[in-house]
């Protein structure tokens, strides 16, 4: 019997890649509040660069650059204003644009052997919760960030552990994923406080 048979045999037809290089927008931390590119940034915006960032997010103006720098939203205007603000915003994206298209190329191996096992297969983000709810496999990103930090692993503990508890009579299966050498080493530890009965990688 083949994996494929095997997963028809069990009624596993769907399945759910989620990892954060499938969001749209990037968090403070995936662009890195210390990252020195923010500095340049800062000192290389016009008055009207300013200005058409406080009016995307008008908390910018009342509090300083290093709160803003951590600060979700407004590293979301930012980026959702890159076009515009061209060669200013350009390198502080860089790296973050890199790490994306990297990452994609493995989300898309796992989802391209899902389908050659006759999956019925969606990708999502960070905010996955809804999703999940109606398929039968969640493979998961061991973590939700660039960082690859203790923050991030626990996103990714603590989303899971929401997502499943709304079907707890009616669990999907878990794999999780990751390139990090630490995955075997989490993986108990992600089990048990998720909830799980046990977890594949």
């Amino acid at each position: 019997m083949t994996l494929g048979d095997l997963l028809a045999q069990k009624r596993i037809t769907t399945a759910l890649v989620v990892d954060d290089v499938c969001d749209a927008v990037p968090t403070a931390t995936d662009i890195g509040p210390e990252n020195e590119a923010w500095a340049i940034f800062n000192d290389d915006l016009t008055a009207e660069q300013r200005q058409l960032i406080e009016a995307a997010y008008e908390v910018a103006k009342d509090r300083s650059f290093d709160e803003l720098v951590s600060d979700d939203a407004y590293v979301a205007a930012v980026w959702g204003l890159r076009d515009t603000l061209t060669e200013v915003a350009a390198p502080l994206f860089e790296q973050y644009l890199a790490d994306q298209a990297s990452d994609q190329t493995y989300v898309d191996v796992v989802v391209q052997k899902l389908q050659e096992l006759g999956l019925e297969c969606r990708t999502s983000g960070r905010d996955f919760i809804e999703a999940a709810q109606e398929v039968d496999l969640i493979v998961i990103d061991l973590f939700f960030n660039k960082a690859q930090d203790e923050a991030a692993l626990h996103a990714s503990k603590r989303m899971l552990r929401d997502a499943i508890e709304k079907r707890r009579a009616t669990p999907p299966l878990v794999i999780l994923m990751s390139r990090s050498p630490r995955l075997e080493d989490k993986r108990e530890e992600f089990r048990d406080e998720v909830g799980l009965l046990d977890s594949g990688f």
